[in-house]
């Protein structure tokens, strides 16, 4: 009994100890679980953000190609407004110098009429008949007659001349007021297509700069444009064919001439503003000027990148292929056979691009090469 009671003593000791130990057990758990739950939340918040930014990422990319599209279409319809402009300026001065034309002939005429008005003042009223009535035999009257219908007949065709060049200065008075017209209807609306040029391309420097701060974010220490590369190699390398044979001369020409801007190899990329490989040259040139082909081909790609813009993309054979960048409009599509210096497209300044220029690829099986290494 005695040790019945001791037992049931300690047992007792025991779980009052136990008893003020829990809370603090209780407690310490609580709190990884709370700081395990504050850091599951944090996480599934960084992926919701980084989701988000994605997406911003993607809607300023379909921005970018719609504002591109925009630039080229306004850029088309300045082109057209420009050409009016000289086409009815060209009808202005035609008009002007056949205005002048018809003034000083109708001057000419008015002049020779003036003179005969005076020499019949001056003759007094002679009555045809009178002439007619003064022939001294037949042939004399014939000739008479004959003469006299000869000046009427000249008198009338200087007066209805007169009266034609007349009317005809007025028509062209009226021509040349609305031509005028349309003239500075045509200029009103290129000025408002270069404000709206003006507009697109300072939202096009936006849009980048967006992009640039979003890439930040998203990059991962991962570099766009080497990505871009990749698949681009991939895209390339699916589509050519390496035993092909050689489809051009052999040897390749320079698409366009102009200095390099940005030579192949490593270079601070002017978007991105990071330290990485240029997998072609950039040749500056004016916007529109014409892009010919390196040598004769098939085209294998021709279409649209938010990194290279409007890129068109051509087999060559042999493993070898050419890529032409950030162009304003593009001139063949995918299966085209093109010849070596035919035109292409022309030079624009589409995705991620600071000012025109063209940027030019050589790839071998894909791969990336040094341009001036084939180029004469």
């Amino acid at each position: 009994m005695r040790w019945t009671k001791i037992t049931l003593g300690l047992l007792l000791a025991v779980l009052m100890s136990t008893m003020a130990l829990w809370p603090g057990w209780a407690a310490g758990t609580d709190d990884k679980q709370s700081q395990l739950n504050q850091v599951n939340q944090k996480i599934e918040q960084e992926k919701a953000q980084l989701e988000q930014k994605e997406k911003q990422k993607q809607a300023v990319t379909q921005q970018l190609y719609q504002v591109d599209q925009g630039i080229t279409q306004t850029r088309d319809e300045l082109d057209t407004l420009n050409g009016n402009q000289i086409l009815l300026q060209t009808r202005i001065n035609n008009t002007q110098q056949d205005m002048q034309t018809t003034q000083a002939s109708l001057d000419d005429r008015t002049r020779i009429f003036d003179q005969r008005l005076r020499d019949i003042y001056i003759d007094g009223n002679v009555s045809y008949l009178d002439v007619l009535f003064k022939a001294t035999n037949l042939d004399d009257f014939l000739t008479r007659f004959d003469l006299l219908q000869r000046i009427a007949e000249q008198d009338i065709s200087l007066m209805k001349q007169i009266t034609a060049m007349r009317d005809q200065l007025v028509q062209n008075k009226k021509d040349l007021e609305g031509q005028q017209a349309q003239l500075g209807v045509v200029q009103q609306q290129t000025l408002a297509k270069q404000a709206t040029l003006t507009a697109s391309s300072q939202q096009k420097k936006q849009l980048v700069s967006q992009i640039q701060a979003q890439m930040g974010i998203l990059q991962h220490n991962v570099d766009e444009d080497e990505a871009y590369s990749q698949q681009l190699t991939q895209i390339i390398q699916g589509l050519t064919n390496k035993n092909a044979p050689p489809q051009g001369t052999g040897h390749f020409i320079w698409p366009v001439k102009g200095p390099i801007t940005s030579p192949f190899g490593m270079r601070i990329n002017p978007i991105t503003h990071q330290y990485s490989g240029h997998t072609g040259i950039d040749i500056g040139v004016p916007y529109g000027t014409p892009i010919a082909a390196a040598d004769g081909g098939t085209v294998i790609f021709a279409g649209w990148n938010v990194a290279y813009g409007n890129m068109t993309v051509i087999d060559h054979g042999g493993g070898l292929s050419t890529m032409y960048a950030h162009q304003s409009k593009q001139l063949v599509a995918v299966g085209d056979h093109v010849t070596q210096g035919q035109i292409i497209g022309y030079i624009g300044t589409t995705g991620w691009s600071t000012g025109p220029h063209l940027h030019f690829e050589i790839r071998v099986n894909g791969v990336p090469k040094n341009p001036m290494l084939y180029l004469p």
